[in-house]
Order: C-alpha cells, then structure tokens, then sequence
C-alpha cells in the first residue's frame, strides 16, 4: 500500500506537470528559459527520491511563473515532495495552499484528498496523545467524499476516512472510560452519548451505548437510561450487555 501511494504521487507529478508542458513549444530552465527541461529536473529528483533538492527546484520554477496556473502545479508538485519525504505536516501545508488559491482546479479533489491523509498520518495512533491534526483530517477527506464522489479520490479517501473516524470516536470513549472509573458519570455521559449519535458505524458503538445507559442509571436518570436501552435493544437485540444492563 504504502509503495502504491508513493508510486501514485510520483506518476500524479509526472503525468501533470508533462501534460501541461506539451502545452506549450518553448520550455523553461533553471539557468535558461527552456519549462521542459526544468520540469523533467525537478521530476528526476523525486524519482531519486532527493526530496529536498526537488522542493527547491520547483520552489524556483514557481518563481518564474508567480500568478500563473503553472505555479499553481508546482505548489502541488512541492506537496507531494514533502510527503513522500514524511513531512506530513509541511505537505499539507502546501495543498492548503494549494486549495486556498485554486478552488476551481481541476485538481481540487487530490489536493484534498492528500491533505486529508496528511494530517491523518501526523495524527499520533494512540488516542491518549495529542490528536488536534484529526478534525481537519476528517473535514478534508469527507469533502472529497460528499463533492467530489465521482472522482476515483473519493474511492481512495474512504478507508482513510473511516479510519479518522474511528479515532474520533475511540478519543471520546477512552476519555468516557476515564470518568466513567473515576465515576465521575456526569463528565462520561456526554462522550458516551457522542460516539452513540454522531458515529454509529464503529466498532465501540455497542460498548459505548452500554456505558451510556449504565452512567445514567447511576445517576438515577432511570427514564432516559430506558429510552436508550429501547434503542439499543432494537439496534442490538443479541448484544451481551442486554444482561449485564439493569434499570
């Protein structure tokens, strides 16, 4: 996967910049104004996988066509060099900026789908650890996903998109279980209560409908624990923690 997804941004790179070149019968040069040569350069320094070099070089072709649609690919082709060198946090910065100065690009929907997997894989695994990259993961991936749909992006930003979500869910339940231990059922309700609304298709959804009923059953919240435990029954009618629960 991981080789596929380097493979995919460096022919992405090559497919884009050479496309739009064969435009145009005169090229550019770092040292003299030949555009082919200078793209192939830049190219070639990715494919030896001498990312920085290559972020100069198309930091320098840039320059030379400030406030055309050429800068507007090598914006892009500098964030795909800063992810595949791992610099996840400097890759989304520039398909921001990307995004920001080009909203009708054709584009778009790359930008944002790699934006979105840039911030996911800065986003620490264990959701004890600071996740504050996760939001705007979730937002630019589920952008592709709800405008961009017909797009093969959308495809590929849906496993990266469920696995954000599964974080944001996991990061509410560890902080409910927390209170919940501590017994402290007024703070564990409301996280509870959010990964029961707001992410039903996750693996904890079960578990954190049980700790939901059982927080406000201490709390003697008996007529709201019972319009949950109806709900849950019918969304889980063969779930061991029917038992376990008592109203």
């Amino acid at each position: 996967m991981k080789k596929l997804q380097n493979f995919l941004v460096i022919s992405f790179i090559i497919v884009s910049l050479f496309t739009f070149s064969g435009c145009h019968k005169e090229g550019f040069s770092l040292a003299r104004s030949d555009q082919t040569y200078a793209m192939s350069d830049c190219v070639a320094l990715i494919k030896k996988k001498k990312h920085d070099r290559a972020v100069k070089c198309f930091e320098a072709y840039k320059s030379r066509h400030y406030g055309q649609k050429e800068a507007a690919l090598a914006d892009l082709a500098i964030a795909d060099a800063y992810f595949l060198k791992k610099d996840y946090l400097g890759a989304a910065e520039y398909y921001q900026i990307f995004i920001d100065s080009n909203p009708f690009h054709e584009k778009i929907p790359y930008a944002y789908y790699k934006a979105g997997v840039s911030l996911l894989k800065e986003t620490p695994k264990t959701v004890d650890r600071d996740q504050q990259y996760l939001e705007k993961s979730v937002r630019y991936l589920e952008t592709v996903i709800q405008f961009y749909g017909n797009t093969p992006y959308a495809k590929l930003a849906l496993p990266y998109y469920q696995e954000a979500k599964l974080n944001q869910a996991k990061k509410h339940y560890y902080v409910g279980r927390f209170y919940y231990r501590t017994k402290e059922y007024l703070a564990a309700i409301p996280r509870f209560q959010t990964v029961v609304t707001d992410f039903p298709k996750v693996e904890i959804h079960e578990i954190s409908f049980y700790y939901l009923i059982s927080s406000l059953t201490k709390i003697k919240q008996k007529e709201l624990a019972s319009k949950y435990f109806e709900i849950f029954k019918q969304n889980y009618p063969n779930s061991k923690y029917v038992k376990r629960i008592s109203l």
